[in-house]
C-alpha cells in the first residue's frame, strides 16, 4: 500500500491496505496508512472507517490523531479535522514542519481557527496551542 502511495496512486494504495487491514486488523498504521489512501482517493467513508478503527486501538497515540485530522481535512469536515489536530497537539506532537506544509492539512491552513502559531514545547516536550 504504501509503494501506492509513494506514487501518487491512492485509488491502488487503499485496495492493497484494506487487504492488509484485514491480514492485520489491529495494526494502527496499516489502518492508518489506508484511511489517508481512502481519503486521498475521495473514498471518504471507506477512509472514516479505517480512522476511526485506529482511533478505537491508538487513541491516545499523536500521530494516529494528526493522521485523523488529515482524514477528516480532505472530507470537509473542518470541525473534526481541528477537534483532532487540537488532540494531537495536546497529546504531543510536535512537527511543526508537518503543521505548516501537510498538504492534506491545507484547508485547515486557510480557515481562521489555525493558530498562526505554535509555542514551546511546554515543560513535557509538548508544542502549545496558541489561539488569538
Amino acid at each position: 500500500g504504501e509503494h501506492y502511495l509513494q506514487r501518487a496512486r491512492p485509488a491502488d494504495a487503499t485496495d492493497a491496505l484494506a487487504n492488509a487491514a484485514r491480514l492485520r486488523p489491529d495494526s494502527r498504521e496499516i489502518l492508518t496508512n489506508w484511511a489517508l489512501a481512502a481519503a486521498r482517493a475521495g473514498r471518504h467513508g471507506e477512509a472514516a472507517a479505517a480512522i476511526d478503527s485506529a482511533l478505537a486501538h491508538a487513541p491516545d497515540d499523536p500521530f494516529v490523531c494528526y493522521n485523523a485530522a488529515c482524514v477528516h481535512a480532505l472530507a470537509g469536515d473542518l470541525d473534526a479535522a481541528f477537534a483532532e489536530l487540537h488532540d494531537a497537539v495536546r497529546l504531543g506532537f510536535a512537527d511543526k514542519n508537518a503543521l505548516a506544509s501537510d498538504p492534506d492539512l491545507a484547508p485547515l491552513r486557510e480557515d481562521q481557527r489555525f493558530p498562526p502559531a505554535f509555542g514551546g514545547p511546554d515543560a513535557s516536550g509538548h508544542l502549545i496551542w496558541i489561539y488569538k
